[in-house]
């Protein structure tokens, strides 16, 4: 799969991406088995021009990859648990919007989403997911994760541990699509509330 794109004038952005997903998920929205393995490798290239594109003030280009793998497995009737690793690497002179990151490229709850962004980064999670009805459920979770210039510079230093739990609303049964609202707390003691459409993973 490619993207190609021309933003400004004097600006000028092009990236190709490679994707690859193995997935045995019962379900989309809510998967209560299965695995879930992905991979996208990327190359962009940036040219910035001035002075009616007379003047190249850069001209570079990067690598990007991003891989994560997820487990769904049922307990009991209603509880699912379900747990994500992920790793990103991006090229030194990508750009801030594309780079990697705890919070940032792996939706990890806890951290800023621009508070730790790194050339590497990595992360785990883990999720209980319950119902209290058909319509009404709940999850409790914890995460962990670190990022660094280079994939052995990987820190909690960039990063660090956070936990949380969070109320899901069914909005389609027929799917299994939630509505989910998340209160999360990391090792900083920093607060975090979060408000999507279906699981974070």
């Amino acid at each position: 799969m490619g993207q190609i794109s021309i933003k400004i004038p004097g600006h000028f952005s092009a990236k190709i991406n490679t994707h690859a997903t193995w997935d045995t998920r019962d379900n989309t929205f809510y998967p209560t088995t299965g695995v879930l393995i992905s991979g996208k490798i990327s190359r962009a290239g940036i040219t910035d021009q001035a002075f009616g594109n007379l003047l190249t003030i850069s001209d570079r280009s990067y690598y990007k990859g991003v891989a994560s793998a997820s487990t769904y497995n049922a307990i009991g009737e209603h509880g699912v648990l379900a747990v994500i690793a992920s790793v990103c690497g991006a090229g030194r002179d990508a750009p801030f919007f594309d780079s990697c990151g705890v919070g940032f490229s792996d939706g990890l709850r806890g951290f800023g989403t621009l508070d730790n962004l790194q050339n590497w980064s990595a992360s785990a999670q883990v999720e209980y997911r319950g119902r209290f009805s058909e319509r009404f459920g709940y999850v409790a979770f914890a995460g962990l994760g670190g990022g660094g210039e280079s994939i052995s510079a990987i820190s909690t230093k960039n990063g660090g541990a956070a936990a949380g739990v969070g109320l899901r609303y069914r909005i389609a049964k027929k799917f299994g699509l939630d509505y989910a609202v998340d209160y999360a707390v990391n090792d900083q003691g920093e607060a975090f509330l979060y408000l999507s459409l279906g699981q974070r993973f």
